[in-house]
């Protein structure tokens, strides 16, 4: 048993499953799955609260089963209040621990989203964290990161669009708006550091799969105060 498991918001035949698997290949302490049953593909929003009880019922098995963390592997958080009711093991967020972090590297923070339909939920998110004093705007770079395959050409690609975008803004960190771009951030890095700019870029992926780490070192968890401890686990 891992002591940390992703749970992804698609069905677990979808071979997104095995995508992340890859990218975060090196992760050897986290396991990764989907839900079972759900909207398959999942393309918009709404596919992706449609799967909201399946990820829900997997953290519960999760803590069943033993793992000592739980993460929802997706930027815009979906069910991750509602599963820190549900159980005692701490559950996180990547857009959470991701805004989190960006905010101790700058004042002007620039999220970039790989299409227009996740832009109100992240906007929605930034207000909830309290951030929008901080972040100078959301972008979106209409790529499927997931199915197009990385290479320096495309990375290059997206490392333009980013530079614009940081130029538009003013920005001074970049915030990935989706687990899904980790295969292609050390391209963008490089298309930064070829044209001399120093802008920290944040992607969610290992971004919560560190803070989940962080809180089992550490020995923490969720205040019970905010999120009482469960009476009875769920069946």
């Amino acid at each position: 048993m891992k002591d940390i498991l992703m749970v992804l918001p698609f069905v677990s035949s979808s071979p997104l499953i095995a995508y992340c698997r890859g990218v975060y290949g090196d992760a050897t302490d986290v396991d990764f799955v989907g839900v079972e049953g759900g909207r398959d593909p999942v393309i918009t929003l709404a596919d992706i609260e449609f799967n909201v009880p399946g990820i829900l019922q997997r953290i519960i098995q999760a803590e069943k089963e033993g793992n000592r963390a739980a993460i929802v592997g997706c930027f815009g958080d979906p069910a991750v209040v509602a599963a820190r009711q549900l159980v005692s093991i701490p559950v996180l967020g990547p857009g959470e621990a991701t805004f989190s972090l960006a905010s101790t590297l700058g004042d002007r923070i620039l999220v970039v989203e790989p299409c227009d339909d996740f832009t109100y939920a992240t906007e929605r998110t930034v207000q909830a964290l309290g951030l929008r004093h901080k972040v100078v705007g959301v972008r979106t770079i209409e790529t499927d990161v997931c199915t197009n395959v990385p290479s320096t050409e495309n990375a290059r690609e997206l490392g333009d669009k980013c530079l614009r975008a940081v130029e538009e803004t003013r920005a001074q960190v970049i915030v990935m708006g989706c687990i899904g771009f980790s295969a292609f951030v050390d391209g963008i890095r490089a298309a930064f550091h070829q044209r001399g700019v120093c802008c920290p870029i944040v992607e969610p992926g290992i971004t919560v799969i560190e803070h989940a780490r962080m809180l089992l070192r550490l020995g923490l968890n969720h205040s019970r105060m905010m999120f009482p401890k469960p009476k009875t686990l769920h069946a």
